[in-house]
């Protein structure tokens, strides 16, 4: 009878065994499954991430160029125009036009020489 009942406790141990080895291998399923659905997330956030700093760069650069093409045009033109400004252009303007004016006086210096 104790040899019986030795016996059915080994069955019932073998049993329990088996059913926490199989709850075991659902669990470590479950957090493997929980661990790479935490990768591809971490992965999606950083990405979604990257990609907005990318575009809020972008956005930045191209205000920074409106910027900078507007302050420099309000320097330079207008009634508020910076006098130094001005006065620089101006230079500018007249320093081209002299140099087209002595390639002008060079061709025609040669057109002459070419006649006579």
């Amino acid at each position: 009878m104790e040899m019986e009942q030795i016996k059915e406790r080994v069955v019932v141990a073998r049993a329990a065994l088996q059913s926490r080895k199989v709850d075991l291998a659902q669990y470590t399923i479950c957090h493997d499954s929980m661990k790479k659905q935490s990768e591809t997330l971490s992965v999606q956030i950083a990405a979604s991430t990257l990609a907005r700093q990318e575009k809020l760069q972008e956005m930045t650069d191209l205000m920074d160029s409106i910027t900078a093409s507007t302050k420099q045009f309000t320097t330079s033109y207008g009634l508020v125009a910076n006098p130094d400004a001005v006065r620089l252009r101006r230079n500018i303007v007249r320093s081209d036009l002299v140099k087209e004016l002595e390639e002008v006086e060079k061709l025609y210096v040669e057109v002459n020489k070419m006649e006579n």
